[in-house]
């Protein structure tokens, strides 16, 4: 996560990255929110609290949106990928928090490209950022089975690398709060999402056996980041810099849900519609 106050100080033309960095994912949210900054400099009315900048294709000044609550964007044939920057501006909040970003991808018509998996992400927290994790955490790239995730985020299973995942950070009496606590573990599960029956291993791997598995939902990608949000104290806020590869996808649905104190607990959506050829 990133403060704009900083980023506006980078000057106006470090915000011109408009590809991939090869630095990897958190270097990319650091640029789409210095692409946001930017925009935000010259539309500092747009800079409210909860406030979703898109910019479709690619993130520049000048090709930015902002849209609010639930919120729907239309895309041309042909665009892949969409770019989000989240703003938290709330000056008065005493303490931190953290920000869930789910991304559900619809499958193509007929590509039978059902996933068995959620792709989980947690942005790096910096050392000496949070006083719950003082030591920081590193950037984390994985995948959970479908099931795994479910059950664990049910409070019905067990996870090493869920459970890893997760981190606390300060709420604004001081104690340290986990991400993955009793209240708020069911905001991590997917809408249209259900268990994968018959998901064992021999089914995964030895299917020319005759033993096949049902995947519960109609779903190319299922994605889940989680971000750490810092205190914010400065008047314009915090950005958190997100990358949505809608590849062909018809519907692509995004829901950003944050905890701690002055949160938006009941999350926010967009969701993302292929145009038509005509």
């Amino acid at each position: 996560m990133m403060r704009l106050s900083k980023l506006l100080l980078m000057g106006a033309a470090s915000f011109a990255t408009c590809g991939l960095p090869a630095s990897g994912l958190a270097s990319q949210s650091d640029d789409i929110c210095a692409s946001a900054a930017a925009y935000l400099s010259r539309n500092p009315q747009a800079a409210q609290n909860g406030t979703v900048l898109v910019a479709i294709d690619k993130y520049w000044e000048n090709g930015w949106t902002p849209k609010q609550y639930d919120s729907k964007v239309t895309v041309r044939p042909g665009v892949q990928q969409v770019f989000l920057a989240y703003l938290i501006n709330r000056p008065y909040a005493p303490a931190a928090g953290a920000v869930t970003v789910k991304i559900s991808r619809a499958e193509v018509e007929g590509s039978n490209e059902r996933s068995n998996y959620v792709d989980i992400h947690r942005s790096e927290i910096l050392r000496d950022t949070n006083s719950c994790e003082p030591r920081g955490r590193r950037q984390r790239d994985q995948q959970v089975r479908v099931n795994e995730y479910i059950d664990y985020h049910n409070g019905t299973g067990i996870s090493s690398k869920l459970e890893d995942f997760h981190f606390r950070y300060p709420k604004e009496d001081g104690a340290c709060q986990r991400t993955d606590n009793p209240e708020s573990r069911r905001r991590f599960q997917f809408d249209n999402v259900e268990r994968t029956k018959d998901d064992t291993f021999v089914a995964r791997n030895l299917s020319f056996l005759g033993t096949a598995y049902a995947v519960g939902h109609k779903f190319s990608m299922l994605k889940t980041e989680l971000h750490y949000r810092s205190k914010v104290v400065s008047q314009t806020g915090s950005c958190i810099g997100i990358r949505v590869p809608i590849e062909r996808s018809p519907q692509t649905n995004v829901v950003v849900t944050e905890q701690g104190f002055g949160g938006f607990l009941s999350g926010q959506s967009l969701t993302i519609n292929r145009g038509s050829q005509n």
